[in-house]
């Protein structure tokens, strides 16, 4: 199913290690969505991600209704083959999308119909902080004048860390005075 994507990351023919790992890794991720399907039925399957196609493939080749949670942006389907994203993009039933441009990026991949666009969850200007900025700052050893660059959430691979560490080497190095935050949430890799 996903073979031509890993010969086309690993390449060195059929026989070659990297391919037979990831012939492997296909065929265990097929028998655990088998298993899923076979111990738990439902009437819909509820995916919370737009990258993992082989749970679209799977429930498109077994009739299972299927809805998408999407929240990834453009840069977080690298990894797809043009293949995969037009499965992901046509193949839901509904797919909801969790921001504005999320939606306006489905719509460019050729999404058209039965999407609902997820209505913002906080209301940013109500937020009060409950330490004010100066003191903030002066607790994290921060200029008032200086340039702040926040992140938040889990550290995940959807997240990219390591290019947003790659970042804040480089503009760091052209201006001294920024500084880049990560604040954690949850319970991911830390």
């Amino acid at each position: 199913h996903n073979l031509e994507a890993f010969q086309s990351v690993f390449p060195g023919g059929r026989g070659s290690p990297a391919n037979k790992m990831g012939a492997y890794l296909v065929r265990t991720e097929e028998r655990f969505l088998a298993r899923i399907h076979r111990q738990i039925p439902a009437d819909v399957w509820v995916v919370n991600t737009l990258t993992w196609p082989a749970a679209v493939a799977y429930a498109n080749r077994h009739d299972i209704p299927l809805v998408v949670q999407v929240c990834e942006l453009e840069h977080m389907l690298a990894g797809l083959t043009p293949a995969q994203l037009e499965q992901l993009v046509r193949v839901p039933r509904l797919i909801i999308a969790l921001s504005l441009p999320v939606a306006a990026m489905l719509r460019a991949a050729g999404r058209q119909d039965r999407m609902e666009i997820c209505p913002p969850a906080l209301d940013t200007a109500a937020i009060v902080a409950r330490t004010p900025q100066a003191e903030m700052r002066r607790r994290l050893g921060i200029a008032p004048d200086a340039f702040v660059w926040a992140m938040a959430g889990t550290l995940t691979p959807n997240k990219n860390p390591s290019l947003f560490v790659d970042l804040a080497e480089r503009v760091i190095a052209a201006r001294p005075k920024c500084h880049f935050l990560w604040i954690k949430g949850g319970d991911g890799i830390d």
